[in-house]
């Protein structure tokens, strides 16, 4: 649901949408803040360590793109 809504705001944006008359004024910021809260509770939920997997992330996409942008 958060996802839905960050993407609209983005569409609406950037996208081929346009926001409709009525619907409310979006900002990225606010939304993405939204969706990292959901996922944040949903890692703690399961009992996932947020660190670990970020770190273990960003190792492997470092390593991937070491090359990328010279």
């Amino acid at each position: 649901e958060e996802l839905g809504e960050l993407a609209r705001v983005v569409n609406n944006l950037y996208g081929g949408r346009r926001k409709k008359l009525g619907d409310p004024e979006g900002e990225i910021g606010a939304e993405s803040s939204d969706l990292i809260f959901a996922v944040i509770c949903m890692l703690n939920y399961h009992k996932i360590d947020l660190e670990s997997v970020w770190r273990k992330t960003i190792a492997e996409r470092c390593k991937r793109d070491e090359n990328r942008y010279k």
